[in-house]
C-alpha cells in the first residue's frame, strides 16, 4: 500500500481492537521513529503474518507529510 493508502486504512481502523499496526524495523530504527501507534513485533518469530505492507516505508510515509513519533 501507498502511504496514502495507509494513512486512510489508520484513520479509518481507529478506535478498532482488532486493527494493529506493526512495525517490522529493527529495534534501533523503531526507537529513533515510528507511524503513531504502531507496535514492534520480531518479524523472524514463526507465527509472524505481515498482512498489508506499506511498499515504500517510513521514508515515503514522511516524504508524503505524514507524521511520525518518538
Amino acid at each position: 500500500m501507498t502511504p496514502a493508502e495507509a494513512r486512510e486504512t489508520i484513520a479509518g481502523r481507529s478506535g478498532d481492537p482488532g486493527f494493529v499496526l506493526l512495525d517490522v524495523r529493527t529495534p534501533k530504527e523503531f526507537a529513533e521513529e515510528r507511524i503513531r501507534g504502531a507496535v514492534m513485533v520480531d518479524y523472524l518469530f514463526p507465527s509472524f503474518r505481515n498482512v498489508l505492507d506499506l511498499a515504500v516505508g517510513i521514508t515515503k510515509w514522511k516524504e508524503a507529510g505524514f507524521p511520525t513519533a518518538r
